[in-house]
């Protein structure tokens, strides 16, 4: 039996992985979209110096941006996910390589929602935070005990995963455009070559310019993003 922390290079995965470390012999996994924000990457090597060896999982060589071209720039949306299907969740199956595991997912307990990786017969979940009452001010404290600062881009944004992500509040693509300009300039482009889609629905990146909204301070953090796949 193999026991996986899904890691999404966010705070609530993290504090998981180091209070289950020295309770379960976990193997530590992150899904690599190819497009994760650069505060991920730092944040994830700040971990691997606590926890150990990370396994960082790609898609083959078809990364976001194959998929996007080979979509007609297609983008994803709350109600077309290939993202999280193509990027995240087969990978994390191949990964597996059909056996028998335990995932362990990170879940509050002032939380009212559930995530998984689908249904496969040889995969099994537990949620450690949410049955052992652990919430927000929990996985804080978790993280400050082990020394490990929280990830810089909670200074600009509500959570993690990919910086084009199509659940983003407006303010997340303002402080996407103010902390990193070139990532939303490839994002901006990637309307434009879409024709009609946007990323953020019934608002164009163009148009999230025009009515400017200053990045989020660090004290207004929210988890309103409901891809639990990804921003965990």
């Amino acid at each position: 039996m193999r026991h996986i922390v899904a890691l999404s290079g966010g705070k609530d995965s993290a504090a998981l992985a180091l209070y289950l470390k020295g309770k379960v012999d976990c193997e530590y996994v992150f899904t690599d979209t190819g497009r994760e924000l650069p505060e991920i990457y730092e944040f994830l090597d700040r971990l691997e110096a606590r926890l150990g060896p990370i396994q960082r999982v790609k898609s083959w060589d078809r990364d976001f941006d194959w998929h996007l071209e080979h979509r007609g720039y297609f983008l994803p949306s709350p109600h077309a996910r290939w993202c999280t299907k193509e990027l995240k969740l087969r990978p994390f199956e191949r990964h597996l390589r059909g056996s028998e595991c335990t995932a362990y997912l990170a879940i509050r307990a002032d939380e009212d929602r559930e995530g998984n990786y689908g249904t496969l017969k040889n995969l099994s979940y537990s949620y450690p935070l949410r049955d052992d009452g652990i919430d927000l001010a929990g996985v804080k404290a978790i993280l400050r005990e082990a020394g490990v600062a929280l990830p810089d881009f909670y200074k600009w944004r509500t959570t993690g995963g990919c910086w084009c992500c199509p659940f983003q509040r407006k303010g997340d693509w303002s402080g996407l455009k103010w902390f990193h300009p070139d990532l939303f300039q490839r994002a901006l482009e990637d309307e434009e070559r879409s024709g009609h889609f946007t990323w953020r629905q019934g608002m164009s990146l163009r148009q999230i310019e025009a009515a400017w909204q200053t990045p989020m301070e660090e004290d207004e953090w929210e988890d309103r993003m409901p891809c639990l796949i990804c921003a965990k």
